[in-house]
């Protein structure tokens, strides 16, 4: 209900406070940066919870969460899952294994908890693998406040949630690539 105008403004000083802060480094900050890239994580994730708790599925001119919510109601019906329709009368589309990811989530009472999951396991690994060498606050704040990040969650898209599963799978080819037994790449080849 607010004006775009009013969010555009609104989120073009939270990318201007960001950059500024990135460069602000006092020695003292470096003992805080754990937490204070936890605590943006966490706010973000309970930001996420909030708009799927108050945007409302129906009135959604997008239909990517009903596409996954068929799909997967279809398929535990024992029903060829590519015949159900969205919920604004579409056929489905997308390879099955997106689907199924948020079946679990689906169970659970909403796919859009894929978007908040997948979203806390990206926070996990980045910090596990870069947080001692870089300042990852401000790129998370600008990327969990961005307006297509929000969009992705608001629709319950799992375009986001698979572009970040294919990171967090690329990741882990980086960190196995010096262990290339067979039980390894058997691994990697059934992940991905």
């Amino acid at each position: 209900g607010m004006p775009w105008v009013i969010l555009a403004a609104g989120y073009l000083g939270v990318v201007t406070a960001g950059v500024y802060g990135s460069r602000w480094r006092p020695g003292s900050m470096t003992a805080l940066r754990p937490l204070l890239f936890w605590t943006t994580v966490v706010l973000a994730a309970l930001l996420y919870l909030l708009i799927l708790d108050r945007v409302p599925l129906s009135g959604l001119r997008v239909d990517r969460w009903s596409a996954m919510t068929s799909f997967n109601s279809s398929l535990m019906h024992g029903q060829f899952p590519y015949l159900a329709r969205t919920h604004l009368g579409s056929q489905l589309w997308g390879l099955p294994v997106a689907y199924l990811l948020g079946l679990p989530f689906q169970w659970l009472g909403d796919v859009g908890y894929l978007q908040v999951f997948v979203f806390v396991c990206f926070a996990v690994v980045c910090q596990r693998s870069w947080g001692r060498q870089f300042d990852l606050v401000w790129p998370f704040a600008l990327f969990a406040t961005s307006p297509a990040y929000l969009w992705e969650v608001a629709v319950r898209s799992d375009l986001t949630s698979d572009a970040l599963l294919c990171v967090l799978y690329l990741c882990l080819c980086a960190r196995w690539r010096d262990r290339k037994t067979p039980a390894a790449m058997v691994t990697l080849g059934a992940l991905g």
